[in-house]
């Protein structure tokens, strides 16, 4: 699996134009994409609703944090770039793609039942941005494309349980 992943990998850098500064910034600081969102739906709901939306987010990242233990998948290093990384943890699944397709959708949710005429609008975006984040993770070779893959999907199991709670 690893020598796909590595091959797929390798081909997103290319079809991207690698770790430019704009993949770079988005492997960075695309969650804060994520905290606005949560911030306008502060100034629309109260704070414990905001609370309710950011918690799934978490749980999501510790979730994921336990998994990276357990599975202690080394980073790239045939795909590295000179991506610093903060947090120099193992690499499956993708925290950052887990917590930001979590909250994409309970972002979407909300964004349905609060501010219908805007969701139109929202929701594509939220899913842009965490498909972006995820990307993103590859193109700057600090995770495999299996890592987001399978982040993508818990972070999107843990929306959809968290919604139907």
């Amino acid at each position: 699996m690893t020598s796909f992943d590595i091959r797929i990998a390798k081909s997103l850098q290319r079809f991207t134009g690698g770790a430019t500064p704009f993949w770079k910034f988005f492997a960075r600081f695309g969650m804060y994409g994520f905290v606005v969102a949560l911030f306008a739906f502060a100034t629309a709901t109260q704070v414990a609703a905001v609370v309710s939306l950011f918690f799934p987010g978490l749980i999501a990242f510790v979730t994921t944090s336990i998994m990276q233990y357990v599975v202690r998948r080394p980073r790239p290093t045939a795909t590295a770039t000179n991506f610093h990384q903060w947090f120099l943890h193992y690499s499956f699944p993708s925290a950052h793609a887990a917590a930001s397709f979590t909250f994409a959708g309970v972002l979407s949710v909300a964004a349905l039942a609060i501010v219908p005429s805007v969701a139109i609008v929202f929701i594509p975006a939220a899913y842009i941005l965490a498909l972006g984040i995820a990307v993103s993770r590859v193109v700057v070779g600090v995770h495999y494309p299996s890592d987001v893959l399978a982040g993508a999907l818990l972070g999107s199991a843990i929306a959809a349980l968290w919604v139907t709670l």
